[in-house]
């Protein structure tokens, strides 16, 4: 049986977001949460089941209900 994977919040933060736009080429835009950066964001429930809102260049796109 394997050993369940185990990151910190910070590292899985930079593997989904920070990490993505560095390949790209696009840090300088997105991938982070910064004055002047592109607000794109998806925000979840605490147990990552489910999503409580869309953020999209800094307007609520979606809302949970």
């Amino acid at each position: 049986m394997r050993a369940a994977a185990r990151m910190t919040f910070r590292r899985m933060l930079a593997s989904l977001a920070t990490a993505p736009a560095e390949r790209c080429g696009e840090s300088r835009r997105v991938g982070r949460i910064a004055e002047g950066l592109q607000a794109d964001m998806v925000a979840f429930r605490n147990d990552l089941t489910a999503v409580q809102y869309t953020l999209r260049g800094g307007k609520i796109i979606y809302a949970s209900r």
